[in-house]
């Protein structure tokens, strides 16, 4: 429960607390299961229940509440809880050994096609921006290079190639909390752009050192003093106008400025005295994950502190597992991972999340309560649900609106297209449209989405998984909806497409004629009859008509041309015009004709 919704609750009824002795005073982590609870507080489970659901939250025995909720129920038992305080990795690593200088984690960002891939390419000497679909770097991997500096010295520098595309802004945020420095590329004939911008402010946002790449130098068309100058207005200073932002002119394409460009690296690296102790546990973040049909379920590690080793137990979130075995980026099998590496590992029971912590421990039993731990976590029971809407509510609601569903089941590749997808759908949520997913995991799509999809009347949506012909078939049997895709553009602009054809068209007004009232001729209560000129345009039986500067409106029911009844009159000639009722019209009210069009609601 947050803490604006304790505060809310500040005014707990202390009335039922003895006060003839003082508080008894208990230490509680987070969150806390109830059966840990009950027996921290000296209280059975059934107790706690039995409070909790006065408050309205229902749980049972093996669920867990947070700590602001077990604050109240503790309360009301006449026992104060306080925070356990938790040691942070950094310090506790310090206590365990000395501090040695790490490898360097570095995020190349920017906006979409002006080289981040192709620099990245050039400096692995690989070839990523060729082999990815529609050019672009689809999800986040992270690399590491050898580099010798200015003195000689043999260095290395892990980076992480974070998307540049507007649809990978969570993946891009994430690359920003784990890089020690970014370089945001910046096109010289493009100059910045919205995730230029971007980029800049999460570098702001999270203290990180940027250094500038301008790319792109030697196209005729650079102009890498334009870039400065609008970079200047971001609060991106050059170094030799004052400021304190280091910018290299490179062309990742023919290799121009690169040997500079890490040579500044290793010294705003050096500059941040970055620091780890390789002796303790290992400590790392999931780059990516993904379920390999020969490897199983597998993750990309980027070790931020201690040592991984092929062989140790670790917890990554809510899965846990044996290291069975370790490779770097260009699959070389290793023993052991320090500060700064990243690594593929294998052995874990699913695929972790990315973003997911993984830790060492001393035992797989001790990662395998670890890790349901944490899963019993994101069902954590709070008194904010009082707070909520129920089901039968938010039903109610949706049916007086007669709000319309999608319902979604995605399926990815990898843990980062999926996060991607997720995205996507929460961008283009609309007021009229709920867009629900009801499930969304790794892996090609099964006989039991088809199954699931088939019962809730919902739409698969793959990217870069696979269907086989039997399920093809399945699903054509049954009816069942699948798109699949191989390019992020690709699946945003369909999505795009179906949100837009269910939901209601918009009706617009569209102006087709203008006249001038020449004579009135009748006016009662069945009708008004005028004579008019016809302006501009045409006039049509049965359009809508506005009397200007009046406030008026109303239809055509009848037009005569001549006597003779007519379905338009254009413009230069005259024509008599019947309205429904009496009408407040005169002589040189100027009408203007309309029709209705609906058009397609664009997301």
């Amino acid at each position: 429960m947050s803490n604006a919704i304790l505060q809310e609750n500040s005014s707990v009824d202390t009335s039922k607390i003895s006060t003839g002795e003082p508080l008894k005073r208990i230490k509680l982590p987070a969150v806390v299961s109830i059966r840990d609870f009950a027996e921290k507080i000296n209280k059975t489970p059934a107790e706690i229940i039995a409070k909790l659901m006065q408050y309205g939250v229902l749980v049972t025995i093996n669920e867990s509440i947070d700590f602001e909720t077990a604050q109240i129920i503790a309360l009301d038992f006449g026992i104060e809880v306080i925070p356990e305080e938790e040691k942070p990795v950094e310090k506790e690593a310090e206590e365990r050994g000395p501090l040695q200088p790490r490898t360097p984690i570095i995020a190349v960002m920017g906006h979409v096609d002006h080289g981040k891939t192709t620099l990245l390419d050039y400096i692995r000497n690989s070839q990523i921006a060729k082999g990815e679909s529609g050019g672009i770097t689809q999800h986040i991997g992270a690399y590491q290079i050898d580099w010798q500096s200015k003195e000689g010295e043999k260095r290395k520098i892990t980076f992480l190639d974070t998307p540049g595309h507007e649809a990978f802004i969570s993946l891009r945020r994430r690359g920003a909390q784990l890089t020690d420095i970014i370089i945001l590329v910046v096109a010289a004939d493009d100059g910045v752009k919205p995730q230029t911008i971007e980029v800049i402010n999460l570098a702001k946002e999270a203290n990180i050192p940027i250094i500038v790449a301008i790319n792109k130098i030697d196209l005729p068309e650079a102009d890498p003093e334009r870039v400065k100058r609008e970079l200047s207005e971001y609060g991106l200073v050059p170094e030799e106008w004052g400021g304190d932002t280091p910018m290299v002119n490179i062309s990742a394409l023919k290799g121009l400025g690169i040997k500079e460009l890490l040579d500044v690296v290793l010294l705003v690296a050096d500059l941040k005295n970055l620091r780890a102790n390789p002796q303790t546990q290992a400590v790392g973040t999931v780059i990516e994950s993904k379920k390999d049909p020969k490897k199983g379920a597998t993750a990309t590690i980027l070790v931020q502190n201690g040592t991984l080793k092929s062989g140790d137990n670790v917890v990554v979130g809510s899965v846990y597992g044996k290291v069975r075995f370790m490779e770097n980026d260009r699959g070389k099998r290793l023993s052991a991972a320090g500060p700064g590496t990243p690594v593929l590992i294998a052995g874990l029971s699913e695929v972790p999340s990315t973003g997911d912590t993984l830790m060492a421990v001393a035992s797989l039993a001790e990662a395998k309560k670890l890790a349901l731990d944490f899963a019993r976590t994101k069902s954590v029971k709070s008194l904010k649900t009082l707070k909520n809407k129920g089901v039968l509510e938010i039903a109610k609601e949706l049916e007086a609106k007669q709000q319309k569903r999608l319902l979604l089941i995605l399926k990815a590749d990898v843990s980062g297209s999926l996060e991607t997808m997720k995205e996507l759908i929460r961008k283009l949520s609309v007021p009229e449209l709920a867009l629900e997913i009801v499930k969304s995991e790794v892996g090609d799509i099964s006989e039991s989405d088809i199954t699931l999809a088939q019962t809730l009347g919902a739409l698969i949506v793959g990217f870069r998984v696979n269907l086989n012909s039997a399920l093809k078939k399945l699903a054509e049997q049954n009816a069942v909806r699948i798109r699949l895709y191989e390019i992020i553009y690709d699946l945003e602009n369909d999505l795009r497409e179906i949100i837009s054809n269910i939901l209601p068209p918009i009706i617009i007004e569209v102006e087709i004629g203008k006249a001038k009232v020449l004579q009135v001729f009748r006016k009662d209560k069945k009708a008004t009859i005028i004579g008019v000129s016809v302006l501009e345009g045409k006039l049509l039986k049965g359009s809508k008509l506005k009397i200007a500067n009046k406030n008026i409106e109303t239809e055509i029911i009848s037009l005569r041309k001549e006597k003779n009844e007519v379905k338009e009159a254009e413009a230069g000639g005259e024509a008599g015009v019947g309205l429904p009722g009496n009408i407040n019209v005169e002589v040189n009210d100027v009408l203007k004709a309309y029709i209705l069009k609906e058009e397609k609601r664009k997301i």
